[in-house]
């Protein structure tokens, strides 16, 4: 850093990644740097919102999408932002308490003289999970609806990583709308209402909801009761909240990403080349979040069917994919998690994959596989499978709950359930009387079998799948209904 221009460079860079990365680093920036480029001003903006408007300008013009990054920087923005981080730019320290609250320390206005956009859809759109990619393609059927969209993220206090699929325009900052879209968990959605400025008060505020269990939680009652209407992707969802909602309760549906693929071939090839597989080996793949509860989602349900129906088979492998497992720190998940590991510890067939894959890369690694598996106790909806059977995948799915709603015997292996009560440490929020369902280990080796040797039954339930959820299930098709309930919501706003 020989002269002053390399030192405003080097500053620069370093504010806009402590931004970006983490608050802390802040505090090894000199008071007098950091009051120099927030508080020192040319005209209407600060040092640093000059520079990047000098970055990104083009030809005497800011980029459209770059003018709200740009009003964020002001020092007012940047000091509200960083305690919503629990970090106090004044002092540049750690802290959990923000003015009167943390909620209100980064509340901001939001102007009343701009026009509403007909539909916000706001939630976890940078996550690398079910909720953030059922919140990007909510988004994406709107448009395809024919409605202007603003894309709101919002993913306070959830600890899943950040982007596997792509996020198009996605603001930081919620603005007026005539419909807004929250795609959070009823307990989350309360949080969104109190951080966010206030652009509900005068919207038709749709909740978005997903959830497990056979009836919602005690933690769901407020975000159920704040909202005007609930959306479901299935009937699973229905039976769930209609019967404690004074609203209405609807079922959208939800699609499936339709990213161009690759070829049977090239996925397959990813698979050997990675993992070691033959040619010729017939692979199972079952795929899981540990942040999703280890108990609900029942790997160890899969490698006991799998060892049952194939006990001395060679060329039949098992992948059990999963991210985030070093992460859960449950003691009960852990001693799963233990009689996991000793399991593919005596058995050179099941290959345990850890990794967060960019979404591209994650269809292309189950594209590669033989058959789809999912031995769940219950799933909200089931992306896992859905994408499965888009990429031409077989699927072995308990015959249970979400994932019902595009699930039959014509294109599917369905095993067959109990349903049974939860203990209290099975999942979040139990409450007595909660069910879920125990898959039947014997009905899941039948089907292992059957899928391994029956080619034609393979293929046939393949093609029914293909097109069962192409006409039921595609952007175009789920479109058709969000459009259908957003003209009667408009009407009836109007």
């Amino acid at each position: 850093l020989q002269n002053d221009d390399e030192r405003f460079l080097f500053y620069l860079s370093f504010i806009l990644y402590a931004l970006k990365e983490n608050s802390y680093f802040f505090t090894f920036v000199p008071t007098n740097i950091l009051d120099s480029f927030f508080k020192k001003k040319s005209g209407k903006f600060n040092l640093i919102q000059s520079a990047v408007m000098s970055i990104v300008d083009k030809k005497g013009e800011v980029p459209e999408e770059m003018v709200e990054i740009i009003e964020m920087l002001s020092y007012d923005n940047v000091k509200k932002f960083l305690l919503f981080d629990r970090f106090d730019i004044e002092t540049k320290s750690t802290t959990t308490v923000c003015g009167k609250n943390r909620a209100e320390a980064f509340r901001y206005t939001v102007p009343d003289d701009v026009e509403a956009f007909d539909i916000q859809v706001i939630g976890p759109f940078e996550k690398a999970s079910g909720l953030g990619q059922a919140t990007r393609l909510s988004a994406d059927i709107f448009e395809k609806a024919g409605y202007g969209v603003h894309r709101v993220n919002f993913d306070k206090d959830n600890p899943a990583p950040e982007g596997y699929s792509r996020v198009n325009d996605v603001s930081q900052l919620p603005k007026k709308a005539k419909i807004n879209i929250i795609h959070l968990n009823a307990e989350a959605l309360p949080d969104a209402i109190a951080y966010m400025p206030d652009v509900f008060t005068d919207a038709y505020n749709i909740g978005y909801f997903y959830w497990e269990l056979s009836t919602p939680a005690k933690c769901h009652s407020l975000g159920i009761d704040i909202v005007d209407e609930i959306w479901v992707s299935t009937d699973y969802g229905i039976r769930q909240y209609q019967p404690v909602a004074d609203k209405p309760v609807t079922n959208v549906h939800m699609a499936y990403g339709e990213e161009e693929q690759e070829s049977n071939e090239e996925s397959r090839v990813f698979l050997m080349d990675s993992y070691g597989f033959a040619d010729d080996d017939f692979i199972f793949l079952t795929t899981f979040d540990s942040f999703s509860f280890i108990q609900r989602k029942n790997p160890i349900g899969v490698l006991r069917a799998f060892q049952a129906a194939f006990p001395v088979e060679e060329s039949v492998k098992l992948i059990v994919k999963t991210h985030n497992r070093y992460r859960v720190q449950d003691p009960i998940q852990l001693k799963i998690w233990e009689a996991i590991d000793a399991i593919i510890d005596m058995d050179d067939r099941i290959v345990l994959v850890n990794e967060t894959f960019s979404y591209e890369d994650l269809l292309k690694f189950k594209k590669g596989a033989d058959c789809y598996i999912s031995l769940h106790r219950s799933e909200g909806w089931g992306f896992g499978m859905i994408e499965a059977m888009n990429l031409g995948l077989p699927i072995i799915a308990t015959a249970y709950s979400g994932n019902m709603e595009f699930c039959n015997q014509e294109n599917s292996w369905l095993v067959e359930y109990d349903e049974v009560y939860l203990s209290e440490d099975d999942y979040i929020f139990v409450i007595p009387g909660q069910k879920w369902a125990e898959p039947r280990i014997e009905s899941a080796v039948e089907a292992m079998r059957e899928a391994y040797q029956d080619d034609i039954l393979r293929d046939n339930k393949v093609k029914n799948a293909k097109a069962y959820i192409e006409k039921n299930f595609s952007v175009d098709a789920v479109a058709d209904r969000y459009r259908k309930r957003i003209d009667e919501i408009m009407e009836s706003i109007d």
